[in-house]
C-alpha cells in the first residue's frame, strides 16, 4: 500500500487540484490518501469524505507540519503501508509520477527515498531543490 499524506490549512485553493492529480494518475498499487484538514470549506470536506481512497481527518486545532506527518506515519505503519509519500497541497502530480516512483523503489533494495522534479503551473520544468 502507498500512503499519501497531505496537509491543508485555511481554505486551501490548491487542494482540489492536488487530489484530482492523484485520482487521475495511473497508480497501479493499492493506495490511501491520508488528508489532514484545518479550517476548510465544509462542502469540500463532504465531497472528499465520499471519495474512495481518501481518509479525511478534521483537525480541531491547528497543528504544525511535523505533528501531522508523525500522525500519518504512525497510521501508515499501523496499516502496514509499504510506501509513505508526503505531498504539499499545492502539488500537482504528473499522470505517471507515483507509478514511476514506486517502480524505482521496487527495483532496488538500496533505494529508500525518492524525490521528484518540480514543475510550475505552466508545465515547465524547474530546477529541482
Amino acid at each position: 500500500m502507498i500512503y499519501i499524506n497531505i496537509s491543508s490549512f485555511y481554505k486551501d485553493r490548491f487542494l482540489k487540484d492536488c487530489i484530482k492529480s492523484i485520482l487521475d494518475s495511473d497508480i497501479h498499487k493499492e493506495y490511501l490518501i491520508d488528508l489532514y484538514i484545518y479550517d476548510a470549506d465544509k462542502d469540500l470536506i463532504k465531497e472528499l469524505s465520499l471519495t474512495p481512497n481518501i481518509r479525511v481527518n478534521i483537525l480541531g486545532s491547528q497543528k504544525n507540519y511535523s505533528e501531522i506527518t508523525n500522525l500519518s506515519i504512525k497510521s501508515a505503519q499501523k496499516n502496514n503501508a509499504k510506501y509513505f509519500m508526503m505531498l504539499n497541497s499545492d502539488t500537482i502530480l504528473c499522470k505517471d509520477c507515483i507509478s514511476i516512483l514506486s517502480d524505482v523503489l521496487d527495483s532496488s533494495a538500496n533505494v529508500s527515498i525518492v524525490g521528484g522534479y518540480h514543475i510550475d503551473y505552466k508545465s515547465s520544468w524547474e530546477i529541482p531543490n
